[in-house]
């Protein structure tokens, strides 16, 4: 079993390559920064790029809020975007056997009962 610190990794490298941002360039930087620091400043990007970059938040689904000078993610984002795009929810249990989904009179149940009630 993986242990969080694996886990949060993971899902940060996730997100980096859903973000579909080139290795080693300044919006993969600003992304990799944001999901370190959980805040990035306008002056990092300039405002428009800070504009650009926040439809790539948009597009992958990282909720995020607006500040004065920059972008915060809000709290459990990363977590919210597992849940949505990584996690598979494993499917109910559903019993194979023949006894629990027996119905009245049918196949043995029929004969023990029957044989109580004549006695």
């Amino acid at each position: 079993m993986e242990n969080e610190v694996q886990k949060v990794s993971d899902v940060d490298a996730h997100i980096l390559g859903a973000s579909g941002l080139v290795k080693d360039k300044r919006g993969y930087n600003a992304l990799l920064n944001l999901l370190n620091a959980s805040v990035l400043m306008t002056n990092r990007l300039g405002l428009d790029d800070t504009k650009e970059f926040s439809k790539i938040l948009d597009r992958i689904g990282l909720e995020y809020r607006w500040f004065d000078d920059g972008i915060e993610l809000m709290h459990n984002s990363q977590y919210k975007y597992y849940l949505k795009n990584i996690y598979v929810e494993p499917e109910p249990y559903v019993s194979k056997s023949v006894f629990r989904n027996y119905e009245e009179g049918v196949g043995w149940v029929k004969t023990r009962n029957s044989d109580f009630l004549k006695k």
